[in-house]
């Protein structure tokens, strides 16, 4: 948030409140996914996209303003939906890394350009909740429903193989159900 804050104020995009929070909300959610860096990136091209529409005949400042935390929101979701992959950005200069942030990179060797999967799973794993009974019974349900939509379409070793690569790529079990699911779905 403090990156949008730097780049709006260098193009004179001033964001409510209201528009603050959706874009709180909504690199929140993405943080779970993807790393800062992505992210920054993501926020370094919507904003000058904002940037060139304030100088279209129709529209001004406030107005070009107001299509930035829409424009994050169906950026991210255009990512997701076509697998594209989110360029790192490099932390800027006049962003310091925090005091927390170089605790986390000494003691769990995260960083800005750690995936949010990955950290999401770190955390599970530290805190000893992958191991807990509770998960395995929640996890019963979607991988017996994934199972059986593959074994009915004939795809179960596809299913597997993409399974075991989004497990390597750094995802938790969860998100590897839901993902593939969704594909199998569609």
């Amino acid at each position: 948030m403090r990156y949008l804050g730097i780049q709006c104020e260098l193009y004179n995009h001033e964001l409510t409140e209201q528009e603050l929070e959706e874009i709180k909300s909504t690199l929140r959610s993405a943080l779970e996914t993807y790393s800062v860096s992505q992210l920054w990136s993501v926020v370094w091209k919507v904003v000058r996209d904002a940037a060139s529409l304030a100088n279209r005949e129709y529209y001004n400042r406030p107005k070009a303003a107001a299509t930035i935390p829409g424009k994050i929101r169906r950026n991210l979701e255009k990512v997701r939906r076509e697998s594209i992959e989110l360029k790192s950005w490099s932390r800027p200069d006049q962003h310091p890394a925090g005091t927390l942030g170089m605790v986390l990179g000494e003691i769990l060797s995260v960083d800005e350009n750690t995936s949010g999967h990955m950290v999401s799973s770190l955390v599970t794993w530290l805190t000893g909740q992958g191991c807990s009974p509770s998960v395995g019974a929640e996890l019963d349900e979607p991988i017996r429903e994934l199972m059986t939509i593959a074994l009915a379409h004939d795809v179960s070793s596809s299913v597997m193989l993409r399974f075991a690569e989004l497990i390597r790529a750094g995802h938790d079990v969860g998100f590897a159900i839901e993902e593939i699911g969704e594909t199998l779905r569609s």
